[in-house]
């Protein structure tokens, strides 16, 4: 709840970055005095919102007004931000990805309302209408009916075809055009459209036609190696006030919804083009198309914030968020990716563009400080937004603290595990989230998902959630609910991974010794069950049953010496041995609970 809330919050600071005024207000900014007022106003973002650091861009049409870094960049070796730090600038990624599927447009490759399936021969999802009609247009401005699945491709490494191939397991929420749902996978499918239909990759599209051409040299394109450079941010979250250096995610799969990392020098070289409707790039009726609204979304939540009055529309485009602030347009769009916040905003009839990045985790500070640079610069009654921000952010705290009793009245006190820890171990798998591991440290268990190892603690009964303690914030609280089968063995664990649908089944795999052919030889022989003969044979990991005038019956394992019967419900086979393991009988169970005993020879 404290992370749904936290993050309406970001998304309505988004939307008040609407301003206006007269011509002279603006070229004010490049006084002396002006500038300075600036850095008061960021290095009071950074300290009251306790964020290392930023760089700040502002570009009036086609010149640069501000490139500046401010603070740290990394926190434990004390090294400032500088215009040429790099950072990720996550979802505001998606408006690049746009402008080159408009690009591409252009050139004839396909139409928006081309429907993707056209050029992907292996997407499908689960709904078959949406497969067969979601277009380029619904899957840009987040209408295809699927809720975000982030789970499925954080931090995995998959590739992109690998991922679509995997996308007919996941659950729709709503029917396609129904309405406005945010999210990553759909802009990793339209972008990956244009790779089939181009035979290049999404990173070398982007390069060739947007970043050699605005010479955006130090942007590109994978999280995980900016360590590599010299100049890079380390990004940062915060716990009990104080922030911790986290480790980057790999966001390869979904990279054309997020994985950029740019600097402000570069970024102010993207918003001069923009400002000039992409001139050269792209047709300037394409970039109309782009920042059309064709959507109503829903990012203030409700009007406990006041701001009903002030925001009258607000919808999403392509690739952009755009919101009627008095009556005036502005296009923005924001990003979040793990350690790092930013927002790049533009209202093109004032030819004015910022940027803002910062390497803090889901912090507000791009929207709050956009929205105080906008007041400087076109002179607007002032607000105290960063009184706004404590309010919201207490009003998050406040509803977080009212809901924990709440949460916890469903907690049944001084329960036990039903089974020692040892038997959660196990892989367990989805055919769409991957493989989930349970092992046990010490006195808890650990799971590990996509190489994120997380600590749980036990909640009641066989519900274990995932541990205060956690690296991963956003994880804190999920519960984890194991589910056992008929003989009383662990099988599955049940977890709501996304809320809108439900909860995702991970089946935990069988041990392997029970497919190896030397643990099948052990049955294999001639059994009689009152003078009627049968044989147990392996062909290949599989053992068979053939009886004298019935057809061949497939057993498949269950636990060690108990086999199910294959296409026969409720039917087992148990084998019995004697006290030095040689098996010397075999049990059929029926539905009925009837038992036959067959004896070996």
């Amino acid at each position: 709840m404290k992370n749904l809330v936290l993050n309406i919050i970001i998304l309505i600071f988004g939307a008040q970055t609407l301003c206006w005024t007269n011509e002279s207000s603006i070229n004010r900014l490049e006084s002396e005095q002006d500038l300075l007022d600036i850095d008061s106003l960021v290095e009071d973002c950074l300290v009251s919102m306790n964020v290392p650091g930023a760089g700040i861009g502002i570009v009036k049409d086609d010149k640069t007004i501000v490139a500046k870094g401010y603070g740290l960049r990394n926190v434990e070796h004390i090294l400032s931000v500088t215009p040429r730090t790099r950072f990720p600038i996550g979802s505001a990624t998606k408006s690049f990805t746009t402008f080159l599927m408009g690009q591409l447009v252009d050139e004839g490759y396909f139409n928006w309302d081309d429907p993707i399936a056209n050029y992907i021969p292996y997407f499908k999802l689960k709904d078959p209408y949406t497969t067969y009609n979601v277009t380029f247009r619904d899957s840009l401005t987040h209408i295809t009916g699927y809720p975000r699945h982030d789970a499925t491709w954080f931090n995995r490494g998959l590739s992109r075809e690998a991922m679509i191939k995997e996308l007919k397991y996941l659950k729709p929420c709503y029917a396609l055009r129904e309405r406005f749902l945010y999210q990553n996978l759909s802009y990793m499918i339209a972008a990956h459209g244009a790779e089939c239909v181009t035979g290049k990759s999404w990173e070398e599209l982007t390069k060739e036609k947007i970043l050699s051409p605005l010479e955006m040299n130090d942007t590109d394109f994978d999280v995980t190696q900016l360590p590599n450079l010299i100049n890079f941010a380390t990004g940062y979250r915060e716990k009990n006030k104080e922030v911790f250096s986290v480790a980057n995610i790999d966001a390869t799969t979904i990279g054309p919804a997020g994985s950029m990392n740019s600097t402000v020098e570069d970024m102010n070289k993207w918003v001069k083009a923009l400002l000039q409707k992409g001139k050269g790039l792209i047709e300037e009726s394409r970039w109309d198309e782009i920042t059309t609204p064709y959507v109503i979304s829903d990012v203030l939540g409700n009007d406990q914030y006041g701001l009903q009055n002030v925001i009258n529309m607000e919808s999403y485009g392509l690739g952009w968020f755009i919101i009627s602030y008095r009556g005036h347009k502005v296009i923005f769009h924001g990003g979040n990716i793990e350690g790092f916040s930013s927002n790049v905003l533009l209202i093109p009839s004032k030819g004015i563009g910022i940027v803002v990045l910062t390497n803090k985790h889901l912090t507000p500070m791009p929207y709050i400080l956009s929205t105080m640079l906008l007041d400087k610069i076109l002179q607007l009654e002032p607000i105290d937004w960063l009184q706004k921000y404590k309010t919201f952010t207490d009003y998050s705290k406040d509803s977080y603290t009212k809901e924990q009793p709440i949460h916890n009245i469903t907690r049944h006190e001084n329960t036990e595990p039903s089974h020692p820890l040892h038997e959660y171990n196990g892989s367990y798998t989805h055919p769409a989230y991957g493989k989930l591991d349970i092992s046990v440290k010490k006195t808890h268990l650990e799971a590990t998902l996509n190489d994120m190892r997380i600590p749980l603690t036990h909640w009641h009964y066989d519900v274990f959630e995932v541990a205060e303690d956690s690296d991963y914030i956003v994880l804190e609280g999920l519960k984890l609910i194991f589910r056992e089968n008929v003989y009383g063995d662990i099988t599955e664990i049940q977890i709501p991974l996304e809320p809108r649908v439900s909860d995702a089944i991970f089946v935990k795999q069988k041990d392997l010794k029970l497919f190896h052919r030397d643990y099948l030889d052990k049955f294999i022989g001639d059994y009689s069950y009152h003078g009627f003969g049968f044989l147990i044979r392996r062909e290949e990991d599989t053992l068979i049953v053939n009886a004298t005038g019935q057809p061949p019956f497939n057993l498949f394992p269950e636990r060690d010496g108990l086999f199910t019967v294959e296409d026969y419900d409720g039917y087992t086979v148990q084998f019995i041995s004697d006290e030095v393991g040689n098996i010397t009988a075999v049990q059929l169970v029926q539905p009925n609970k009837s038992v036959f005993t067959a004896y070996r020879y």
